[in-house]
């Protein structure tokens, strides 16, 4: 089954943390990044656009069967 998402844009700030908000327009984040940056001079900021995303399917749990112990230690 195929997951579907919105494509979306994040700010980064050039050594800082993990961007944590997500835009759902270039025109969106290309703005925000342009506040953040007026509001600390100096500080270079990047507009990144998700380009792919990846998911791998949790794997089944299965049942082990049980038989009566050979009484071998091992």
């Amino acid at each position: 089954m195929a997951l579907e998402f919105s494509r979306f844009w994040l700010v980064w700030r050039s050594g800082g943390s993990a961007p944590t908000y997500k835009h759902f327009s270039k025109d969106k984040a290309e703005k925000e990044a342009g506040r953040l940056a007026l509001k600390e001079p100096g500080a270079v900021f990047f507009v990144v656009k998700a380009v792919s995303g990846f998911h791998a399917d949790i794997p089944p749990i299965n049942t082990v069967k049980l038989i009566k112990a050979d009484e071998i230690p091992f």
